[in-house]
């Protein structure tokens, strides 16, 4: 079956020209149920999307469980220490058969009829199921999801034939090689939920500098030299926004600087600089001198979203007697530009519904947005 774009492909020509040239994506894209549904397919189904960290589960049993542009998922640490991401619906009436995090021992119980799994996704029990005819358990199992890490983060794909995301991401991983990511620990994640507008705009808040002089005039002494760059890489697996601000460890809270100690592996240039990157469809990184934290996207419908996010931190920061303390306040800094750009998210999601919406024009300092729109462009031309 071929899937086929409710909007015109010839509608997005315009939105993956050169920068200069370029304009945004059709509101439609933003708003349309149809085009939401045909998304969940073309992207959601067929390419790598991240569901967290290998850490939020260290123990064989420990899982935690996300939603994916509406497909409940179960991630669990199995006994011989793999990670499995599975479908969280009971596949005899389709109860859930996890939720939150947690440890679950061996199993995966449904809380309903207590069809019980194992950690890699087979029906071990089904009660009472030896009237029902030609019923074979071995059918009946969870399904699985093809499984892929990198740097730390896990992610799945719905698709047999996508190229791993791991091979498509070594030259990004070589990029922030010193921040040593695949050591650094978690915080426990922060989930919120029900935002008003469509996932695609917070991807493009997440990566363009362009707004950050002015929606965030207050908040930080952005470079008056305005010394943006940007980067890609041939495997288009991560877009990357790089603020040259030059000054050493600044940092995005109220007092420029870092509330934890400077990553020891980190170059002095590394310290002169914010980054932020989108591996997309749904992972949001910054960084900064002293931690990384990251974002997930996760699409409940065209008009909203859900978002989760952490921290990761060495080891020795993690251990330090007020890390509780300093974690509060670096997460009231990120905070203060959530209270900033997610109201001008929602307000966009509003605009992007009015018979006026404009496919509007670039700056050039929105380099990124047209790179991400011929990442999605990629996608959403027809494919078996």
């Amino acid at each position: 079956m071929t899937l086929e774009s409710p909007i015109p492909l010839a509608s997005f020509d315009q939105s993956v020209q050169p920068v200069n040239t370029a304009r945004s994506l059709p509101p439609d894209a933003y708003t349309s149920d149809a085009f939401y549904e045909f998304e969940r397919k073309a992207i959601f189904g067929r390419e790598w999307f991240c569901v967290g960290r290998e850490d939020q589960i260290p123990d064989p049993g420990d899982y935690f469980t996300v939603t994916m542009a509406g497909e409940p998922l179960v991630v669990v640490r199995g006994t011989d220490a793999a990670i499995s991401v599975l479908s969280a619906v009971c596949q005899h009436r389709g109860a859930l058969v996890a939720k939150g995090s947690g440890s679950c021992g061996s199993y995966l119980r449904c809380p309903y009829h207590w069809w019980t799994y194992d950690l890699d996704g087979k029906l071990v029990t089904a009660p009472q199921m030896h009237k029902a005819e030609d019923f074979d358990k071995a059918l009946h199992g969870l399904p699985g999801l093809r499984v892929d890490r990198w740097n730390g983060f896990v992610f799945a794909c719905l698709h047999a034939d996508t190229e791993p995301i791991s091979s498509r991401l070594g030259e990004f991983g070589d990029y922030v090689e010193n921040y040593q990511m695949g050591d650094l620990r978690t915080t426990e994640p922060v989930t919120t939920v029900g935002h008003p507008f469509n996932w695609k705009l917070m991807v493009e808040n997440g990566i363009e500098p362009y707004h950050a002089s002015y929606l965030h005039h207050d908040m930080f002494e952005f470079p008056k030299e305005r010394n943006y760059t940007t980067t890609a890489f041939e495997s288009d697996a991560a877009i990357v926004s790089v603020v040259n601000h030059g000054f050493v460890d600044a940092s995005l809270n109220p007092t420029y600087r870092p509330y934890f100690p400077v990553i020891e592996t980190l170059s002095d240039e590394d310290r002169r600089r914010f980054g932020f990157a989108a591996v997309p469809p749904n992972l949001m990184l910054g960084w900064q001198s002293d931690l990384i934290f990251w974002f997930l996207i996760l699409p409940t419908s065209p008009h909203t979203v859900d978002l989760q996010w952490g921290y990761l931190l060495p080891q020795s920061s993690h251990d330090l007697q007020m890390f509780e303390h300093l974690l509060e306040l670096s997460h009231a800094g990120v905070e203060d530009y959530n209270s900033q750009d997610l109201p001008i998210a929602e307000d966009m999601q509003v605009g992007l519904s009015s018979q006026f919406a404009p496919q509007g024009r670039y700056s050039h300092e929105e380099e990124v947005l047209a790179r991400f729109n011929r990442w999605l462009l990629a996608r959403y031309r027809p494919v078996e």
